[in-house]
């Protein structure tokens, strides 16, 4: 069995608890941005998935946000934009290789993830 991280050291808009029968909570804390998922996020949930993916224990995953409002409003589209703007190219390039890395982690996950979206959900 692996070694667990602190479940909240992974990013700061992030929300992880550790539930009742192997179940782990995470949740997406940005409202003011609805949700949306900038570089570090999408990474930080990458670490996040991967190492429940490794995790004996971890038996199921609970995925939402902190408000009804929006699960996620997707990408950071202003963040984005503003990194191409100021010529951060790799940067914006890091988001989508990470994103597409989460999105096919979680596509080929072997564990059961209940995302519950409320209000706005869009994106990958």
């Amino acid at each position: 069995m692996m070694t667990s991280p602190d479940l909240n050291s992974y990013h700061p808009d992030l929300i992880i608890e550790q539930a009742k029968n192997g179940w782990r909570i995470v949740r997406l804390n940005r409202p003011k941005s609805l949700h949306a998922l900038d570089e570090s996020i999408v990474s930080a949930l990458l670490k996040v998935f991967e190492h429940f993916h490794e995790d004996d224990s971890v038996k199921a995953i609970w995925f939402d946000s902190t408000t009804p409002k929006a699960f996620c409003a997707g990408g950071d589209v202003r963040k984005l934009r503003q990194l191409v703007i100021n010529n951060e190219v790799d940067t914006a390039n890091k988001f989508f290789e990470q994103e597409y890395a989460l999105d096919l982690l979680l596509h080929n996950y072997a564990k059961p993830i209940v995302v519950w979206g409320e209000g706005y959900v869009m994106g990958g």
